[in-house]
Protein backbone atom coordinates (compact mmCIF):
# COMPACT_ATOMS: atom_id res chain seq x y z
CA UNK A 1 0.00 0.00 0.00
CA UNK A 2 1.24 3.34 -0.81
CA UNK A 3 1.06 6.14 1.87
CA UNK A 4 -1.44 9.39 1.74
CA UNK A 5 2.09 11.67 0.43
CA UNK A 6 2.64 8.96 -2.28
CA UNK A 7 -0.64 8.87 -3.29
CA UNK A 8 -1.60 12.53 -3.28
CA UNK A 9 1.99 13.19 -5.42
CA UNK A 10 0.92 10.21 -7.80
CA UNK A 11 -2.99 12.06 -8.28
CA UNK A 12 -1.46 15.60 -9.05
CA UNK A 13 1.11 13.76 -11.65
CA UNK A 14 -1.66 12.16 -13.66
CA UNK A 15 -4.14 15.61 -13.20
CA UNK A 16 -0.96 17.78 -14.66
CA UNK A 17 0.36 15.17 -17.37
CA UNK A 18 -3.40 15.18 -18.81
CA UNK A 19 -4.65 18.39 -18.26
CA UNK A 20 -1.20 20.41 -18.60
CA UNK A 21 -2.05 22.09 -15.14
CA UNK A 22 0.28 23.59 -12.70
CA UNK A 23 0.53 22.04 -8.86
CA UNK A 24 -0.82 25.32 -7.60
CA UNK A 25 -3.86 25.65 -9.61
CA UNK A 26 -4.51 21.16 -8.82
CA UNK A 27 -4.36 22.07 -5.42
CA UNK A 28 -6.71 24.45 -5.31
CA UNK A 29 -9.17 22.07 -6.57
CA UNK A 30 -11.32 20.56 -3.70
CA UNK A 31 -10.68 16.90 -3.16
CA UNK A 32 -14.16 15.89 -5.01
CA UNK A 33 -13.17 17.56 -8.15
CA UNK A 34 -9.61 16.23 -8.22
CA UNK A 35 -11.35 12.58 -7.77
CA UNK A 36 -13.81 13.01 -10.33
CA UNK A 37 -10.82 14.29 -12.69
CA UNK A 38 -9.05 11.22 -11.57
CA UNK A 39 -12.06 8.98 -12.46
CA UNK A 40 -12.31 10.78 -16.00
CA UNK A 41 -8.80 9.55 -16.88
CA UNK A 42 -9.75 6.39 -15.73
CA UNK A 43 -12.20 6.01 -17.64
CA UNK A 44 -10.43 7.41 -20.75
CA UNK A 45 -7.83 4.80 -20.23
CA UNK A 46 -10.31 1.72 -20.12
CA UNK A 47 -11.52 3.01 -23.05
CA UNK A 48 -8.26 3.40 -24.74
CA UNK A 49 -7.35 0.24 -23.57
CA UNK A 50 -10.71 -1.81 -24.50
CA UNK A 51 -10.44 -0.13 -28.29
CA UNK A 52 -7.15 -1.55 -28.65
CA UNK A 53 -7.87 -4.77 -28.11
CA UNK A 54 -10.91 -4.70 -30.14
CA UNK A 55 -8.83 -3.27 -32.97
CA UNK A 56 -5.96 -5.65 -32.55
CA UNK A 57 -8.77 -8.62 -33.24
CA UNK A 58 -8.66 -12.24 -32.52
CA UNK A 59 -5.03 -13.58 -32.15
Amino acid sequence: MIGRAQRLLRDVHQIAQAYHWSERDIFGLSLSRRLAYLLLLERDADAALLAGLSDAGPS
